[in-house]
C-alpha cells in the first residue's frame, strides 16, 4: 500500500512540474510573439454586390374582419319534431239539474309535434365576420444589391525578420 501511494504521489508531482513548465513556456511564447507583432490600419473602400435570388418565407398570423351586408333568400323545408310538456288545470262546466258547476281537472303529459314547416323568406345579414389567418407567405426576391463598404480594419501582423534589429546589426 505504501509503495502504491508513494508511486501515485511521484506521478502527481511529475505531472505538476510538467504543467508548470508548459505554462511558463506558453507565457514566454506569448510575450515573444507580442513583441514581434506590429499594428497596422488597413482602409477598405469597396462596393460588394449581393445577388439575392430566393424566396423568403414570411409567417402571417392575424385575424381579419370582413363586413357582410347582404340580402339572402331562404327557401327551405324545416322539419320540426318535438314534444310540448303540458302541466295545467282547466275548469270544466258540469250541467246539473240545479245549475252549472265548474270542476277543476288537472292535465299533465306531453303533446308530440311532428311536422314540416316551409320557409320562404328574405333575410338581411349585416355582420362583421372575424376570419383567422395562419399561413406562410413566400415572397420571391430577385435583385442585385450594391453594398458600399468604407471602413478601417486594425490588425496585428508578425514583424518580418528583415525588419528586426538583429537583421540590421549583421
Amino acid at each position: 500500500m505504501g509503495g502504491f501511494f508513494s508511486g501515485a504521489v511521484k506521478f502527481l508531482l511529475v505531472l505538476f512540474v510538467l504543467a508548470v513548465v508548459g505554462y511558463l513556456g506558453y507565457l514566454y511564447g506569448q510575450s515573444v510573439l507580442h513583441e514581434s507583432l506590429f499594428e497596422v490600419n488597413v482602409p477598405i473602400r469597396q462596393n460588394v454586390s449581393l445577388d439575392l435570388n430566393q424566396t423568403i418565407s414570411f409567417p402571417l398570423k392575424t385575424e381579419v374582419g370582413i363586413p357582410i351586408d347582404k340580402k339572402i333568400r331562404i327557401r327551405k323545408n324545416i322539419p320540426i319534431s318535438t314534444t310540448i310538456p303540458i302541466d295545467t288545470t282547466i275548469s270544466v262546466p258540469v250541467e246539473l239539474p240545479n245549475g252549472t258547476i265548474y270542476v277543476d281537472v288537472p292535465i299533465e303529459g306531453e303533446f308530440p309535434v311532428s311536422t314540416t314547416f316551409y320557409l320562404d323568406e328574405e333575410v338581411v345579414v349585416s355582420e362583421d365576420v372575424i376570419v383567422p389567418i395562419d399561413v406562410v407567405i413566400g415572397i420571391p426576391v430577385s435583385q442585385i444589391f450594391e453594398i458600399p463598404i468604407d471602413t478601417v480594419v486594425t490588425a496585428e501582423i508578425p514583424m518580418p525578420e528583415w525588419l528586426s534589429q538583429e537583421y540590421f546589426q549583421r
